[in-house]
């Protein structure tokens, strides 16, 4: 699934950075643990952030990876930017 996350993500926001990092297995034994790829750590840098506030990003990002909540994602820790060295 991160691979298809990932191609989505650039496809629409043509990030200059774009980093997922699987940390379901934190979550191995609690009541949210689903399956790998289920918690994420997304980190984007892009363009198309430049002047949105930090809200309107992730909603941006959200609207991508909405579909990917019906198929197992389950939480999403998000850092986007503009700038390369805020993120």
């Amino acid at each position: 699934m991160i691979e298809k996350i990932k191609q989505e993500l650039i496809q629409y926001l043509s990030p200059s950075l774009c980093e997922i990092h699987d940390f379901s297995h934190k979550h191995n034994g609690h009541g949210s643990y689903v399956k790998k790829d289920s918690h994420l750590h997304i980190f984007l840098q892009a363009d198309i952030f430049k002047n949105k506030s930090q809200l309107q990003q992730h909603r941006l990002v959200y609207e991508i990876l909405n579909p990917f909540f019906a198929q197992g994602l389950h939480a999403v820790e998000l850092e986007t930017s503009y700038r390369p060295d805020s993120v």
